[in-house]
């Protein structure tokens, strides 16, 4: 999961760096520089789905329509799941939802062999390095996803999930597990 939490941390960075440099040298101090940014953050993300995904909303605002979504859908561990999975869906994307794969569940399965995890805070390190190693060793790949990218940026997970799904296809010799 760090290469997309590093690629979302660049993009975001290098787009800001400019208007940081700006604001400090214009004397504003650090916490007036990471509320511009937060609310550059958010500016750009309104703008991001008010201009190419109208019908969507943002994934913090759906949270708060959970108990809709419940009703509606499969269950799911948690909120930020099932909002996820309704995402995904609306994309088109194939998918298998609550998998097991051995004695663990998987949260996605796509493509018989990429795994992804959306990780809150009731994850345990130990556990999910476990279950990690003993998913790789039957040949699968895994993505966690911490909730707060996939609440600032959903469309950045998705793409990663479509991006690694490219590339395992694109490996000679890659079988499903």
């Amino acid at each position: 999961m760090q290469e997309i939490t590093q690629k979302l941390h660049k993009k975001v960075m290098d787009e800001f760096l400019p208007i940081a440099e700006e604001l400090a040298s214009s004397g504003y101090n650090k916490d007036y520089i990471v509320a511009a940014f937060q609310k550059q953050l958010k500016l750009k993300v309104n703008q991001y789905y008010g201009e190419k995904h109208s019908a969507m909303t943002h994934v913090g605002d759906l949270l708060g329509d959970y108990e809709t979504l419940v009703k509606s859908q499969i269950p799911a561990d948690s909120k930020a799941e099932q909002v996820f999975y309704n995402l995904l869906c609306e994309r088109g994307m194939r998918f298998k939802f609550q998998y097991n794969i051995g004695p663990y569940r998987v949260d996605y399965l796509f493509s018989g062999y990429l795994v992804v995890e959306l990780d809150g805070p009731q994850h345990s390190k130990t556990h999910d390095d476990a279950r990690d190693a003993y998913m790789r060793r039957m040949g699968y790949k895994i993505i966690r996803v911490p909730i707060w990218i996939l609440v600032s940026c959903p469309e950045a997970v998705i793409e990663e999930i479509q991006e690694a799904i490219k590339c395992l296809r694109l490996v000679p010799g890659k079988n499903k597990p």
